[in-house]
């Protein structure tokens, strides 16, 4: 998969607000948005848009995602 230059700044931007902001929080996950993955990281569980979660392993790690709703580079 190959992203242009610009993309990959994006990228980068925006995972570093997220990072700061998780940060920021510690622990406290009711102080996040609504929007953000925690209430639906279960497989089979209903994602935004009625579409299911899905489970994979990726690095070895357990990750969930939603198809349909997260975007795909």
């Amino acid at each position: 998969l190959h992203l242009p230059l610009q993309k990959k700044k994006q990228v980068f931007k925006k995972m570093n607000r997220i990072l700061e902001f998780a940060i920021a929080q510690k622990v406290h996950y009711k102080a996040y948005p609504k929007d953000w993955f925690w209430e639906w990281r279960k497989e089979g569980a209903t994602g935004p848009g009625g579409h299911p979660v899905l489970h994979s392993k990726v690095a070895g790690r357990s990750t969930y995602f939603v198809e349909h709703w997260q975007k795909k580079y």
